[in-house]
């Protein structure tokens, strides 16, 4: 049984709940959450700002915590392995509907309420029927396309799209055995921008410079095992050095230090 809080209607206060998720599917993965984010859409759900909540309703998304239990066709984790899980789950790039392109029904909702609220903000009457015709007819997509070429987009680039990656690969290996406890997100995205802009900022962007990540946090990992790809347009031994740097290997798998948390101890 699962144990949670949950509101029992739109705008009542948080109590506990206990509730039985059924069996696990082939592809699900189930964790024993450790912590997890509150956030505004949480608040929208517990009082049905968009109307279609269903009730009794436990938020709280943006789950940290550890693998529990695995479905038999679920790929990449391991039991006891520690995990994220963002607000849009089914995301794993292993399964039907990933690799379908075919997102779950839940994200579409959130989509088409958000269109819509955006619409009322610019004083667009444009109802939620509207979008999902707009979608289904496919009239969505070919608007996406016509503003796509406006901006320098290749029509047939749009129908098969393909990116190869730039020439030379920076290969960033586990320095010993442990767990990668950390990624330095925010200096990867510096040194992306900066390999990215040979020419400084208000120069081409090379598309080509790319990322590949090999590993996820809290991964158990051996001495030598990849854990990403850099690709860049020519080599670059300091930029590799700092690249490599991002990566940490503890031994034990730690949750990330809160956002929240980082900023109270300032």
């Amino acid at each position: 049984m699962v144990q949670a809080w949950a509101t029992m209607a739109a705008g009542q206060p948080l109590e506990r709940f206990e509730y039985d998720a059924g069996p696990l599917g082939p592809e699900e993965v189930e964790v024993a959450v450790e912590t997890c984010g509150i956030c505004h859409s949480d608040l929208s759900v517990v009082n049905n700002e968009w109307g279609i909540s269903s009730f009794p309703a436990v938020p709280g998304h943006e789950v940290i915590g550890r693998v529990a239990a695995l479905g038999a066709q679920a790929k990449g984790l391991s039991m006891g392995q520690l995990v994220g899980i963002g607000w849009s789950a089914e995301s794993c790039m292993h399964c039907t509907q990933c690799l379908a392109g075919d997102g779950p029904r839940e994200v579409m909702e959130v989509v088409f309420e958000l269109a819509v609220e955006l619409a009322q903000l610019a004083g667009n009457a444009t109802t939620r029927r509207c979008f999902e015709a707009l979608v289904d007819s496919g009239q969505a997509r070919e608007a996406f396309i016509r503003w796509a070429e406006s901006q320098g987009a290749d029509q047939e680039w749009l129908v098969a799209p393909t990116l190869e990656p730039a020439p030379h690969e920076i290969v960033c290996e586990a320095s010993c055995n442990g767990y990668l406890s950390q990624v330095a997100n925010r200096e990867f995205g510096l040194l992306l921008a900066e390999a990215s802009h040979p020419d400084g900022a208000s120069g081409t962007l090379d598309e080509q410079v790319s990322l590949r990540y090999e590993t996820r946090l809290g991964d158990s990992v051996e001495a030598g095992q990849v854990l990403a790809r850099l690709f860049l347009r020519r080599p670059d031994r300091h930029l590799a050095e700092r690249f490599r740097a991002c990566f940490k290997i503890a031994d034990e798998a730690v949750a990330p230090v809160l956002i929240r948390d980082r900023i109270s101890a300032a």
